[in-house]
């Protein structure tokens, strides 16, 4: 949408975890397309609804964070939005799925509409809290494989008609990432077919990034560990190798804080 292009007719270079990615490059007719894209101010800041990343580092970074990396980025202007905002993204959502099954109890309420006000809504204010936006923004149209649901329905799609769709997803790494082990769960480019889902090769991932791809991942790995213990000291050591948390005596208070929940 920012390059002008039609999606269906692009293909993505794209690297990451779940809710830790990044857009290397985009072809289209096998043209890189993102050097038009480095030097125009606002074409960088269009690729998010709300401002997240400044334009002058997303050149140097020669690299399209997904906006879930804010929080990485930015993570003291993330907390104080939400501080000042007085509610998380966790309760905003809470609230408006109240008022939706209070609305679609209501007697002869048109459900569909309904369903969609609430999705509009949802998708309006996404990163808004944490971005410290004031506004609503207009959700993009809908192309291609975006929304979870579209996601879920191309797979099954790709699947069973046998259509070889590269989709994104998130799989089990065989080599796609070589800085991960071949077990991790990594979120890449998939040939899906008939066969299920098979990752493409990523290759070397950007020096800029490859640490805190490491760190997230060895994070991930100890609290699988964590989990299946279960031990609170296993829970306390994975929590302190997240990257937001910065030391381990913090990461004992949180735990603290979520053990009685256990």
């Amino acid at each position: 949408r920012a390059l002008g292009l039609d999606a269906a007719a692009c293909d993505f270079d794209y690297f990451g975890l779940n809710h830790l990615g990044w857009l290397r490059e985009v072809y289209a007719g096998g043209e890189p397309q993102l050097t038009r894209m480095w030097d125009d101010e606002d074409a960088l800041q269009s690729v998010y609804k709300v401002p997240l990343f400044d334009a002058a580092a997303l050149r140097r970074l020669k690299l399209l964070p997904t906006e879930y990396v804010y929080y990485y980025d930015q993570p003291t202007r993330a907390f104080e939005n939400v501080r000042r905002a007085g509610r998380s993204r966790g309760q905003a959502i809470e609230e408006l799925t109240r008022a939706l099954f209070e609305s679609l109890a209501a007697p002869n309420a048109d459900l569909v509409a309904v369903y969609r006000s609430y999705l509009w809504t949802r998708s309006a204010s996404y990163m808004q809290i944490e971005a410290g936006s004031d506004a609503l923004t207009k959700p993009a149209a809908a192309t291609g494989l975006s929304g979870y649901d579209r996601i879920a329905l191309g797979v099954v799609r790709a699947i069973h008609f046998n259509t070889n769709t590269i989709i994104p997803l998130s799989v089990t790494n065989r080599g796609a990432i070589p800085l991960l082990l071949d077990t991790d769960c990594v979120e890449v480019p998939c040939v899906v077919n008939a066969n299920g889902a098979r990752p493409l090769q990523v290759g070397r991932i950007p020096d800029s990034v490859a640490p805190l791809l490491a760190r997230v991942k060895e994070y991930e790995r100890r609290t699988v560990a964590a989990a299946l213990a279960p031990l609170l000291n296993a829970a306390r050591d994975a929590l302190a190798h997240n990257p937001l948390v910065p030391d381990a005596a913090t990461a004992g208070r949180l735990i603290a804080d979520l053990s009685p929940l256990w």
